[in-house]
């Protein structure tokens, strides 16, 4: 696939059905409930991991691979601008699936109602953990790519 911001959908789609989606259900049930997570809201939850991962991995993909080049600091510089953005534009989005994952009989709608207010809740320490984590694994890579 030529196009990176659909090879990040791809990727962030197969991510979430595999990986993503069973691992942050399990860990957020253990966080919250501490009990057994109940297995129906991980299938209810799952359009909703596919949805932020596919935007996330589409948006810092596609943007990086759009507009790097040979120039490493230009490359940390634009590695940090779409981290920021592939976290901004779907984290409401994943917050809306923790609560998801974690409130057991509630439907998506009273989760939204629920959440609407604290959307971004969280949010600072997300956004510094995700551009601090993708700046260094995608400069790192580039730089042991040249040597």
């Amino acid at each position: 696939i030529k196009n990176p911001y659909v090879a990040g959908i791809i990727t962030g789609t197969v991510e979430s059905l595999f990986i993503t989606g069973p691992m942050s259900f399990y860990k957020n049930n253990k966080q919250v409930n501490n009990t057994k997570p109940n297995i129906r809201n991980l299938f209810k939850c799952i359009p909703l991991v596919c949805v932020k991962s596919s935007i996330s991995n589409c948006l810092f993909f596609g943007l990086y691979n759009t507009y790097k080049t040979d120039n490493i600091k230009h490359n940390i510089t634009l590695s940090f601008g779409a981290s920021f953005i592939s976290t901004l534009i779907p984290y409401p989005i994943d917050t809306i699936r923790i609560n998801c994952q974690t409130c057991n009989n509630k439907s998506l709608t009273d989760i939204y109602h629920m959440t609407k207010h604290s959307l971004f809740k969280g949010f600072g320490l997300k956004l510094t953990r995700s551009i601090l984590g993708k700046t260094f694994v995608i400069t790192l890579y580039e730089y042991l790519k040249n040597v």
